[in-house]
């Protein structure tokens, strides 16, 4: 009878962990929005260089709060601007929870407020150690530095 417990308590814990274990893909395609509140700006007018630090959320294959830094010129009659951005992400994706830092460049048509930044991932921890990729995220950016919104698509895969 104690034979027969092992046994059943043996299969059961290897058929709990190969349904918590989903199977895993080395690369795909990413998708989701973001929402960013408004950022605190330093601005140089002699020189328009500006930086400026926010706050958001990802929803989609990333599900977390993000933070971010940007820096470059923004024209003080074109309101156009352009730089780099580094993402923060922390959160919750398909392979589990982890961090990840993202950076490239962006640029802000000042007429419009359409943004467009094409990021590459620089490292992750967690879940996204061994993630890689890149990302494009367009959106709505007032040049006030006021609330955005837009969304993310890319690739990914996994590093051996």
């Amino acid at each position: 009878m104690r034979r027969r417990l092992l046994a059943c308590a043996a299969i059961a814990a290897a058929v709990l962990v190969t349904t918590a274990l989903p199977a895993r893909a080395d690369r795909g395609t990413m998708s989701g929005v973001v929402y960013a509140g408004p950022c605190a700006t330093s601005y140089d007018i002699a020189t328009e260089a500006f930086v400026c630090r926010g706050a958001g959320v990802w929803l989609g294959f990333f599900n977390g709060p993000a933070t971010f830094a940007a820096k470059g010129t923004v024209g003080v009659v074109s309101g156009d601007a352009r730089g780099t951005i580094t993402y923060r992400f922390r959160g919750q994706t398909p392979f589990g929870y982890g961090e990840l830092t993202l950076s490239g460049p962006f640029t802000i048509e000042g007429a419009t407020g359409e943004t467009k930044a094409s990021v590459t991932v620089r490292s992750g921890t967690g879940a996204l150690t061994k993630m890689s990729g890149q990302m494009t995220i367009t959106g709505i950016s007032p040049v006030t530095g006021g609330p955005s919104n837009g969304n993310y698509e890319g690739r990914w895969e996994t590093r051996p």
